[in-house]
Order: C-alpha cells, then sequence, then structure tokens
C-alpha cells in the first residue's frame, strides 16, 4: 500500500479518557524488491485530547510500541489492509503496587530505631566543663532513622516554652508540613484522605492540640508521609561517664509511601492490611512472652 495516513485517539481502557502524552514508535515495513523487505520508523505523540497523526510512504506490515506514563506498554501490529485511516487505541494502566512502609509507636517502649524527634541537652557533671551542649534530632523517613544531621532530616522541631507543649515543627524548604486536623477525620487518620495533596505545605506549623495528623512532603520533593505523632512530650533522662543527657521531643507512627509511580497514593486497603499484621504480630510477641 502506498501513502498511507493513520490518525486516532488514544485512551484509557478502563475510563476511556484521552490519554495525553503517549508516545507512538512505529515501523513500517515495506518491500523494497522481490526479495528483500526494509523498513521506515517515524514517531509521534498524543496531543492534549490525545489525538496522533502518523504518514507513511508505502508499507505492507505496521508494527507499534506505545508509552506513556503509568500505563503498561502496549505492542501492536497491523497489517496494512486492515488499517483504519481513523482509529481509537486503548491502553491499561499499570497495576498499583503499593509500596507503603508502616510503623506503629510500640507501647511504653522506646527503641533505638523509634521515631523522636527532640532536643537533646548534654549536661557536664563538672562545674569547670565546657557549657551545655544542645542538640537538634530530627527524622529521616527516606532513610528510616532519626539523626542530628539537620540538612538530612525531613522534620525536626524546636522548643519555645519548655514548660509546656510549646514547640514548632520544622522541615525544609524543598519539603513541608501539611496538617490535617480532627475535624477533617471521622475515624482514623491512617485510613482516611487516599491522596496526598499536592499543595499547601509549609516550611514551620505550631501544633494547636486540633490536628488529627500531617501529611509530610519529604526533602526531595517527591516522597509523601502521613505521620501521627503521640499527643504529648515524651521526657528521656539518663546519665553518661562526663554527663547527664535530657532530651525531650514527640514520637510518632508513620506510613511512608515508598512508590515512585503512585507517590500521593495510600489505599485504604493496603493501610488496613499492614495494621491488621501489625496486630497479629504484637498478639503473638505478647503471647510468647506470657509463657517464660
Amino acid at each position: 500500500m502506498y501513502n498511507i495516513s493513520w490518525q486516532g485517539i488514544v485512551a484509557d481502557a478502563a475510563t476511556k479518557a484521552p490519554v495525553v502524552g503517549c508516545d507512538l514508535y512505529c515501523t513500517s515495513f515495506y518491500q523494497r524488491n522481490i526479495d528483500e523487505s526494509d523498513k521506515h520508523q517515524q514517531q509521534s505523540i498524543t496531543n492534549y485530547h490525545g489525538q496522533f497523526l502518523l504518514n507513511f510512504q508505502k508499507g505492507y506490515r505496521l508494527n507499534v510500541t506505545l508509552e506513556a506514563d503509568g500505563y503498561l506498554k502496549t505492542h501492536l501490529k497491523y497489517p496494512m489492509y486492515k488499517l483504519k485511516k481513523t482509529d481509537t487505541i486503548f491502553i491499561t494502566k499499570e497495576p498499583v503496587q503499593s509500596r507503603i512502609i508502616l510503623y506503629l509507636l510500640p507501647e511504653n517502649k522506646m527503641e533505638a530505631h523509634t521515631p523522636f524527634i527532640r532536643e537533646k541537652w548534654q549536661q557536664p557533671d563538672s562545674i569547670k566543663a565546657r557549657k551545655t551542649k544542645k542538640e537538634w534530632w530530627g527524622y529521616d523517613f527516606i532513610n528510616q532513622k532519626a539523626t542530628n544531621l539537620i540538612d538530612s532530616t525531613d522534620i525536626w522541631l524546636e522548643y519555645k516554652n519548655k514548660s509546656s507543649n510549646n514547640y514548632v515543627l520544622k522541615s525544609t524548604n524543598q519539603g513541608g508540613i501539611l496538617p490535617i486536623f480532627k475535624s477533617e477525620i471521622q475515624t482514623s487518620f491512617l485510613l482516611e484522605m487516599e491522596k496526598a495533596p499536592l499543595e499547601g505545605y509549609l516550611d514551620s506549623y505550631k501544633p494547636t492540640g486540633k490536628e488529627a495528623g500531617y501529611f509530610i512532603l519529604c526533602r526531595n520533593g517527591k516522597t509523601f508521609v502521613k505521620m501521627i505523632p503521640e499527643d504529648y512530650l515524651c521526657k528521656v533522662s539518663y546519665q553518661t561517664d562526663k554527663n547527664v543527657i535530657n532530651e525531650t521531643g514527640i514520637r510518632f507512627s508513620y506510613a511512608l509511601q515508598n512508590d515512585k509511580l503512585h507517590p500521593y497514593s495510600f489505599p485504604v486497603v493496603e493501610i488496613n492490611d499492614l495494621l491488621n499484621q501489625s496486630t497479629a504480630t504484637s498478639f503473638l510477641d505478647g503471647s510468647k512472652e506470657d509463657n517464660f
């Protein structure tokens, strides 16, 4: 066949909505001579309405590969005599493979890996020793650890008044803090609001006590977290060889979405499954302890 024109729309197989920015990589095979075939390659991309247009001088078969963000790669083959001048191609979204990491605080326990953002004071035993040293310890969600390297943290806090719960949550310029209030939630922040908002994040926020939790945008500007802090300050005091250490801060549970394809998604089904697994694990651990 000669002077082939092919146009159409690429659409979502489920919603039938047009897919914008879908790449089409096309190869037209034609007969060079009686013994040899050759090919001509062409590329197109769908516009705002999901439309594409391709033209070929000649060919007997057309191979097409379609690629779009969030969709399965699709391969099609058309004999030219069956090719419609106007066509609709349906492509399927990639299945959601959630990579949520859930951390639930152990009751009445302080472990090395417990998320605990705080101010840490080192008071020397000796009066002649150096002055009191203060450190800020924040939390690095990306690597899931507490650290005093503030540039490597996603959230930390500063106190305004040590005698009360008067503190300010801090975040990086690239990231941010978005409070979700109890009035916005019916039962559980973990099991509601399946999509993290994309706007409205703050560099710092002073809690009022009316918060059900927070969405945290990490310092990479791509990773989202649901953070649920305890509603009271956690205070720890202990002695080392040379110092008295006092730490005051907040502990929290969190759900970290680690899926780059669906960074804003917190599916209730996935989180509920993880909650059930955590409950089962806690129950089994308790049963083992009771046996001793």
